[in-house]
């Protein structure tokens, strides 16, 4: 799954076609987690997995959508067929915290808004 973040990292943003079942389960229930890692860039013994823990909604305002959709094709121009098609759902992440696992024992937990 492609993403980006806001300039503050309360906010990640995720591009879906809207028939597909992870967009009707974030419509259904908005409390989601992300995991992002490393492992196809990193040595087995220097791994990293950052997990975003949030509330999803829709992204609406034509406005946000055209910065979304300039952003995402710069940063992941692999995606142009998708951003490219009428049905996709823009989805915005508020984030409650992230945990950052580095390597296998050193855990980092950061809580936003507290």
């Amino acid at each position: 799954m492609a993403y980006t973040s806001s300039p503050d990292a309360t906010r990640m943003f995720l591009v879906t076609p809207k028939d597909t079942r992870k967009y009707q389960n974030m419509v259904r229930d908005p409390r989601v987690s992300l995991m992002i890692d490393s492992r196809n860039r990193a040595a087995l013994n220097e791994i990293r997995a950052l997990t975003v823990c949030g509330h999803a909604q829709p992204v609406s305002d034509p406005k946000t959508i055209k910065g979304l959709h300039d952003a995402f094709a710069v940063r992941h121009p692999h995606l142009k067929r998708l951003l490219e098609q009428p049905d996709v759902a823009w989805i915005s992440v508020q984030v409650d915290s992230y945990q950052l696992l580095d390597g296998v024992h050193d855990a980092h937990h950061v809580r936003l808004g507290s």
